[in-house]
């Protein structure tokens, strides 16, 4: 209660501080708008809170709270990319900002976004990849025996930078409803989805909840930003989303393969190993291209 109480103090000095220096208490204008943006927004917050830890809420009353523990564990494992990304999304949203009205800079815009996103990918996949490891760690050695419900943990989590990608472009084109919209869908999606499934599949089928919902959030994003930015914005969109689908539907395969050589250690660190080298190529054959263009 201290702690709470001298950060509010501290906020609300700050505040009075500010208006101080304004001094302008009201202006209609800049309330109404940002309202107009603001409210919608915290719709989305509680849906995302709600679609976050509803696993976790129906497997402690339809299960038992030890698999409550056991499940945020390996949800704890399979979010550790995500960790990384509220970073990455941040730089990438004022050079979005930036370049979004000026049709030349779209191919360069593209090309990061597409960049980034795989760059989440390979390390989405290699979490799924050295789940095993992470989960001794972190966790009792007898939850190793449920480390297969980490990849789809893993591939919902890539989703959530899907839709934040085309949640960008909602923002800038102040249509924060549609954002809303998506997230309250996916959540009563994974609602239902866990009342009806665990008390028949067990508490491991939320992963794979987990998954699709955010799958659906995703995709509704991206419906309504193409739709959206097509009407706001003259030119060729902004992503390439038949790459980005390429890209989504790569990472849910490669992440679903590393379930069933959790149990053979020797092929899984092999395909970990083919999959640096095709990455290794595949960047070193764009630098090529990049170098042969520069010297035309």
């Amino acid at each position: 209660y201290v702690a709470v109480g001298s950060s509010l103090l501290v906020y609300v000095f700050f505040w009075i501080l500010q208006l101080k220096k304004g001094r302008v208490y009201f202006n209609n204008f800049f309330w109404t708008s940002s309202l107009a943006l603001s409210i919608p927004l915290l719709g989305h917050s509680f849906a995302s809170q709600m679609l976050s830890v509803s696993d976790r809420l129906f497997i402690g009353k339809l299960v038992d709270n030890s698999a409550v523990g056991i499940y945020s564990t390996l949800y704890t494992v399979g979010s550790l990319a995500l960790m990384l990304w509220g970073a990455i999304n941040s730089s990438f949203v004022p050079y979005l900002f930036q370049n979004i009205e000026d049709e030349t800079k779209r191919g360069k815009v593209s090309y990061t976004a597409l960049l980034l996103l795989i760059m989440f990918s390979a390390l989405t996949i290699c979490v799924s990849i050295i789940a095993p490891e992470i989960t001794y760690m972190l966790a009792p050695a007898e939850y190793l025996e449920y480390v297969s419900i980490v990849p789809p943990i893993v591939a919902g989590v890539y989703f959530i930078a899907v839709g934040n990608f085309y949640s960008n472009l909602l923002v800038y084109c102040k249509k924060t409803w549609a954002i809303m919209l998506s997230t309250m869908i996916a959540c009563s999606i994974s609602v239902s989805l866990n009342v009806l499934l665990i008390p028949v599949l067990g508490f491991e089928v939320a992963a794979y909840n987990t998954l699709f919902s955010y799958l659906v959030f995703g995709f509704l994003q991206a419906i309504f930003s193409y739709r959206i930015f097509k009407k706001k914005l003259s030119g060729d969109f902004i992503y390439n989303n038949a790459k980005m689908i390429l890209v989504s539907v790569s990472t849910i395969v490669l992440s679903m393969i590393c379930i069933p050589l959790y149990k053979y250690n020797l092929i899984r660190y092999a395909f970990a190993l083919i999959l640096i080298i095709i990455a290794l190529f595949l960047f070193y054959e764009k630098d090529n291209k990049k170098n042969s263009e520069k010297d035309k």
